[in-house]
């Protein structure tokens, strides 16, 4: 490599992330154009037929929502009643309010009636009308229109013999065009429908049946076409729609959508999963794999985990077998794990693995998101077992970028169940490779310093989270920006720079609250929680309380993350004196954190604490002694070693142990003087060790 360029397989690894952040982009631009017009004047915001709407859609809208929540914006959906099925959530959180169309009454019915019919049309055929639409509109639309057409006499019992009726009575030309355009979906194009057609078949009066169709109120045509030199239409009614598609044949169907699929794509359609559902009718299922594939690929980049799985499962539905499988799995694995479903993530990237060859990107993801899961769920051994699998290949150039993300992943996992000796071996393997490119390749930084800062004591983790954060702004990765930004605001807090800490806890919590996504939402607000507690004004207390339980309820109860909000409530509890709920949160984050041996120590203490507050001072000193065996291998590098050894020094003293406590005060001495030494700043030095003066029950939380 010479000058600035980046390796190629660096780019490579860039162009896989750059969907994702133009989704983003997007999702942002939208909110600040609402946002614009808002500071003019009040807006609504008007969606129509939102049941053919999309995820990603809904996602940017709800964003909006939520970020201009104090602005005059309105938005008003239309939709039918199927819109819940698609949508469960739509927006519930966004202080919605539905209004559902009931029946057209009798007295409406009539009034349209005979608006259209004249107000002296026959009281018998009033009633019949009124009598099958049963007050639903189209219903009554179609039956009026019926009747008007001289037919009154073959009224069809049901809404879609009432369609196929009136598409019936077309000439043969236009009901082909229908029905060939209704194989596109609601939405056709002209030249499309020609080409299924074919010369022959479509006749020189092509664009007067159209005219006809438009005119006759069953196709609309658009003043703006998805596609340049293209007209554009669209079935005044969905249901018009499946009335033409139920005329056609199985065959012509199968043969139509594979059509319709190669037209698309010739004319560059965007949306992979649009081509994927044309070639998976058509029977083209290889086809439909890969585009399915892409499609899950694109919603995972743009945070749509829920839009990924579902276009996993659909490509999955399609029969895709062997490598194919695997990168579905391998995609499904990586979205449980930050959807929270770790059972699922662990079980799934497990059978990914079997799947995939040694050293693919698939694999290499894979057998991240399984590690990650692993780790969360305290599964040690298989955690090292992944490790020495990922630690044997030799990366391709190719996949040198993703390698480069495994191989912090490893890290951090094998420190966060205590593997120090082989996390540092993959820390060491991750600087030989990303040292001497990280300068101009801000993919190798952001994960080599983030790898860093998580495997070792406060300082080095402050210098090295700066970095990530930083590199990973410039990559755009949302995603990452929130969980270093979050670390970031811990490890400042441990140093004590505990404002600057909060700021930057708080610049990623609104980050996270967009993508809505609850490992990302869960990463600040457990941080923040613990902050917070600390504090010794109420309203601090008040809102990491809050913090802590929205953690355990977006979540649950036994998580590693759950750990951690309880430490928080913990302290919040012990503070308000209600002693007996503060121990059984603290004994429940024992519980739960007590086989991670990064994290142990925040649980020992939250239950030391609180025991030495009521004067059970030998049982503190015990649980403090146990806190820095669980550890292990990782004392001297744990950020939280110094204030459980503070406790343990304190227990040991109330406890009249006094020979021990002078033993233990000197080793955390020794700690201490060490810790401070590595703070270049002297004014952050200081901070440091105000925050770890020995004053009776001062022992920090973290």
């Amino acid at each position: 490599m010479c000058g600035t360029q980046f390796p190629e397989s660096i780019l490579l690894h860039a162009a896989r992330q750059e969907p994702r952040v133009m989704g983003d982009q997007v999702a942002q631009a939208f909110t600040d154009f609402l946002s614009g017009e808002c500071n003019k004047n009040p807006v609504l915001l008007l969606l129509e037929d939102l049941h053919w709407g999309d995820a990603l859609t809904v996602k940017v809208v709800d964003g909006a929502l939520r970020d201009l929540s104090e602005r005059p914006l309105m938005v008003m959906a239309l939709a039918r009643p199927e819109i819940e099925d698609l949508f469960p959530k739509l927006w519930t959180e966004r202080s919605r309010q539905d209004i559902r169309l009931g029946a057209l009454s009798k007295r409406a019915c009539e009034r349209l009636i005979q608006q259209v019919l004249g107000p002296h049309v026959a009281p018998a055929v009033q009633t019949r009308i009124i009598d099958q639409a049963a007050g639903n509109a189209l219903f009554l639309e179609e039956l009026v229109r019926t009747v008007a057409a001289g037919k009154g006499d073959e009224l069809p019992e049901t809404v879609l013999a009432i369609l196929h009726a009136r598409l019936m009575r077309l000439q043969p030309e236009a009901r082909r065009i229908l029905r060939t355009a209704s194989v596109f979906g609601e939405t056709c194009w002209a030249g499309g429908v020609r080409r299924l057609l074919g010369r022959e078949r479509a006749g020189e009066q092509f664009e007067s049946w159209l005219q006809i169709l438009v005119e006759a109120e069953i196709l609309g045509r658009r003043k703006e076409s998805r596609f340049a030199g293209e007209v554009e239409y669209v079935f005044r009614h969905g249901m018009l729609r499946e009335a033409a598609y139920g005329m056609l044949p199985d065959d012509e169907r199968r043969l139509g959508h594979y059509l319709v699929g190669c037209y698309l794509e010739e004319l560059g359609e965007s949306d992979p999963t649009i081509l994927a559902e044309h070639f998976q009718r058509s029977g083209d299922l290889e086809r439909a794999i890969i585009l399915y594939t892409r499609a899950a690929e694109r919603c995972y980049d743009n945070n749509d985990l829920e839009g990924a799985l579902k276009r996993v499962d659909k490509g999955l539905g399609c029969g895709a077998e062997g490598e194919t499988r695997g990168a579905l799995y391998a995609l499904k694995t990586a979205a449980w794990f930050w959807s929270n479903d770790l059972e699922n993530s662990f079980k799934i990237g497990n059978e990914a693995l079997s799947l995939l060859a040694t050293g693919t990107v698939d694999w290499c993801r894979a057998i991240v998101f399984t590690t990650g899961s692993a780790a969360a769920l305290g599964k040690r051994a298989q955690v090292s077992d992944l490790a020495l699998r990922f630690g044997t290949i030799t990366p391709a150039p190719e996949i040198l970028g993703t390698y480069m993300i495994g191989a912090s992943v490893l890290a951090i996992m094998l420190g966060f169940v205590g593997d120090r000796e082989m996390s540092d071996l993959f820390l060491s393997h991750l600087r030989d490779i990303g040292e001497p490119i990280e300068e101009n390749d801000p993919h190798a930084r952001a994960c080599m310093r983030y790898a860093l800062g998580r495997c070792t004591s406060a300082w080095p983790a402050v210098q090295n989270f700066r970095l990530s954060s930083g590199a990973y702004q410039i990559i755009g990765d949302r995603r990452m920006i929130v969980v270093s930004l979050a670390d970031l605001g811990l490890a400042l807090a441990r140093i004590g720079a505990t404002a600057e800490g909060e700021a930057k806890l708080r610049e990623a919590l609104p980050l996270a609250v967009r993508l809505d996504e609850p490992i990302t939402l869960t990463w600040p607000q457990m941080y923040l929680a613990l902050l917070l507690a600390e504090r010794p004004d109420p309203a601090a207390r008040s809102e990491a309380k809050q913090l802590a339980q929205s953690t355990l309820k977006a979540i649950g109860e036994s998580s590693y993350y759950s750990g951690i909000a309880y430490c928080a409530l913990a302290a919040v509890y012990r503070a308000e004196g209600n002693l007996t709920q503060a121990e059984e949160v603290a004994q429940k984050a024992v519980a739960t954190l007590r086989g991670i041996a990064s994290n142990a120590p925040l649980a020992f203490i939250a239950l030391g604490r609180l025991l030495l507050s009521s004067g059970r001072n030998a049982e503190a000193a015990r649980v403090a002694a146990e806190g820095v065996e669980a550890m292990g291998p990782l004392r001297g590098v744990n950020a939280s070693e110094v204030p459980l050894r503070m406790l343990l020094v304190e227990s040991l003293r109330a406890a009249g142990d006094a020979e021990r406590a002078a033993k233990e005060q000197e080793q955390l001495s020794q700690l201490i003087a060490l810790r401070t030494q590595e703070i270049p700043d002297p004014v952050l030095r200081d901070k440091y060790l105000a925050r770890v003066e020995m004053r009776s029950g001062a022992a920090p939380l973290f």
